[in-house]
């Protein structure tokens, strides 16, 4: 089996700009029609959903859903930046991998008090967290073994 396919640091890295894809999505779907997709930023359906109650709520006051959907926004922003600036420096990959693990422990405790409700609806959910943050870290692990080679490429021979 070829390792370098698992330790892809250029497919990992694209892992941030298809969650944030999928956020943006998922912001607008949530918002407007109560449905989601996974692969997505949690902390950005819970704005959508908070929102969306809100705006349900408050007579359907328009300026409350606006509002939801910028922070809905704002709170990607995170994943384009670790996308664009992780090309040239891993620590933006690490950045990149620590904020969807956090996203990722803010999804476990929604799961797991939906799971003690009797609702098991969050099991693909959960499948397809642990798949990215898997690809996240062996794309991280793949990228420092390419920069040790580069700096190996790069030293003088004696």
């Amino acid at each position: 089996m070829n390792t370098s396919k698992i330790f892809d640091y250029k497919k990992s890295r694209s892992m941030f700009l298809t969650i944030a894809i999928f956020s943006v999505v998922n912001l607008f779907a949530i918002t407007f029609t109560d449905s989601y997709f996974i692969f997505s930023s949690y902390f950005t359906q819970l704005i959508a959903y908070i929102g969306a109650d809100l705006y349900t709520e408050l007579n359907q006051e328009i300026m409350v859903l606006v509002g939801f959907v910028g922070l809905g926004i704002v709170s990607i922003i995170p994943y384009i930046v670790c996308f664009i600036l992780s090309k040239n420096k891993i620590g933006w990959q690490i950045a990149g991998l620590v904020l969807f693990s956090i996203d990722s422990l803010l999804f476990l405790i929604d799961f797991f008090g939906l799971l003690a409700q009797g609702y098991y609806g969050g099991i693909v959910d959960l499948l397809f967290r642990i798949v990215i943050i898997a690809m996240l870290v062996c794309g991280t692990i793949g990228g420092f073994k390419e920069k040790k080679e580069q700096q190996n490429q790069q030293a003088p021979i004696e």
